[in-house]
């Protein structure tokens, strides 16, 4: 190599390092404006709700980390079994300074994301040279999941974060032989695994890597069972400690109701292919399932394996957990194998004409950004009814109030930042309106909400009784809150 040749190295790297930190800056100066937004947006606010109130839980009761609070359904305490709740955490310790505000936790989860971006990018490089890469990095920057769930108040941009990590380190521990890198892809896996449940199907990633690496001497080989344990001990550690302590189980329940069920095989039912008939398009875009699956054949025909297994192991995820608990945003671990399939459908072309490979990235990611841009804007709108009931039971009630609020969702509850209870009636309303309210008084409840016009399934006796019996504390033609005391 010519001198000249060595001496412009460092000149391509600053440069390329210099594209990719320019397109986070203009990631994160696009979602800038949404990120002090209240957690009841147009999508998700059970869940963002839910993890916004554990926040808030840490910093005005109890700082002990396994142990997060809901604030329902009950009184106090109310520890609930979930995902290890880091972000959560690192957000009520912010909140000494800056006070509860969505700000901190969005910008923490946002800060996440970014370092799943700069693992994917360079998990690219090591298949593909640096303009397809940068196309596979936009890809995932644009996708409409990604868009959504990069700035949510939710797990899900951390547990990218520590499942990214573990699959570069993989990767670099595969090509390079970098022994602690092994380690640290245990390690990041393990945590991965801790923030969301299904981050477990990358382990059949790590046993093919494995079986390439040594083949049948990797069941001889220490790094073998240590990986197993550290990725697999600390979160099986986690998650019984978790439900020891939980007055709520809520991670076993929807393994139990859901996922160990006849419903596994939902996939070959018409239910679940019309799931994602309908969300896929919605969540990734035609331009990038199609460039995607193009992606997969040329990782086949050229012996990608890596990319090809990976993919493999998230459509396993899909067909086993997605199609049955059918929400959306577990679709998202798909999102970097697609992307890095798409960067090497980029680089196939790139090295046949620079043009063409040129054209095509441009043409996924403008299809991209056309599918997800405009349903990011629309979704991430506050939803107004919910902050203006929120605020109503604020003004009304006093911290430590307790509420029963006739609604499945426990939003306004969140959004009233007060403890309280579902009222979830029978189909036909309650039989006895008077000792089920009274039932309420006795777990504490001191105020009685109703939602808009009425009580859901209530026949309309109970909505008598309180009109009867209940003095009107507030209310603002979205809700009525009735004294019970």
């Amino acid at each position: 190599m010519k001198k000249n040749q060595i001496a412009s190295i460092p000149r391509r790297k600053a440069i390329e390092r210099g594209a990719v930190a320019l397109l986070l800056l203009l990631y994160v100066l696009l979602q800038a404006p949404t990120l002090p937004n209240a957690p009841w947006e147009g999508y998700d606010t059970w869940r963002q709700g839910d993890t916004y109130s554990v926040a808030v839980n840490y910093a005005q009761y109890s700082m002990h980390p396994l142990r997060p609070q809901f604030n329902y359904d009950g009184t106090a305490d109310i520890v609930v079994q979930l995902e290890l709740q880091l972000v959560p955490y690192l957000s009520a310790l912010l909140f000494q300074l800056t006070g509860p505000t969505p700000l901190v936790p969005r910008v923490l989860g946002l800060v996440c994301f970014l370092g799943s971006a700069a693992f994917l990018y360079g998990i690219l490089r090591r298949f593909v040279s640096f303009l397809p890469a940068l196309g596979g990095l936009l890809v995932y920057l644009l996708l409409p999941i990604c868009l959504l769930y990069s700035r949510a108040i939710m797990p899900e941009s951390c547990a990218l974060f520590f499942y990214c990590g573990g699959v570069y380190f993989l990767l670099r521990w595969f090509q390079d032989g970098h022994g602690p890198s092994l380690y640290c892809s245990a390690l990041f896996t393990a945590l991965g695994i801790m923030e969301k449940t299904p981050v477990l199907f990358v382990g059949l990633l790590v046993l093919a890597v494995f079986w390439w690496k040594l083949g049948k001497g990797c069941l001889k080989a220490k790094g073998f069972y240590g990986y197993g344990l550290l990725s697999l001990g600390l979160p099986l550690l986690y998650y019984t400690y978790a439900s020891q302590v939980a007055t709520i189980s809520f991670v076993d329940g929807i393994a139990t109701k859901h996922i160990f069920s006849t419903k596994i095989l939902g996939l070959f039912t018409r239910e679940g292919l019309a799931f994602f008939w309908r969300e896929l398009p919605l969540f990734f875009g035609w331009g990038v399932l199609l460039a995607g699956a193009v992606g997969f054949a040329l990782a086949l025909y050229k012996r990608a394996h890596f990319l090809s297994v990976w993919a493999l192991a998230f459509a396993l995820e899909w067909a086993t957990i997605v199609v049955v608990i059918q929400f959306g945003y577990y679709l998202i671990f798909m999102a970097p194998p697609l992307a890095a399939l798409c960067a090497l459908l980029f680089q196939s072309l790139f090295a046949q004409r620079r043009a063409l490979g040129l054209a095509c990235a441009a043409l996924v990611v403008a299809l991209t950004a056309y599918t997800g841009l405009p349903r990011w804007h629309q979704l991430t709108q506050v939803n107004q009814d919910i902050q203006a009931v929120g605020a109503l039971i604020q003004a009304t009630t006093q911290k430590g109030d307790v509420l029963a609020v006739a609604w499945a969702d426990p939003v306004y509850i969140n959004a009233a930042d007060r403890h309280g209870f579902r009222v979830l009636l029978p189909e036909g309303g309650a039989p006895d309106p008077a000792a089920d309210l009274q039932s309420r008084r006795d777990q504490g409840a001191d105020y009685f909400v109703v939602i808009g016009a009425g009580i859901p399934q209530d026949d309309g006796r109970y909505q008598a009784y309180l009109d009867q019996h209940c003095p009107v504390a507030a209310e603002n033609g979205l809700c009525t809150i009735y004294e019970m005391r």
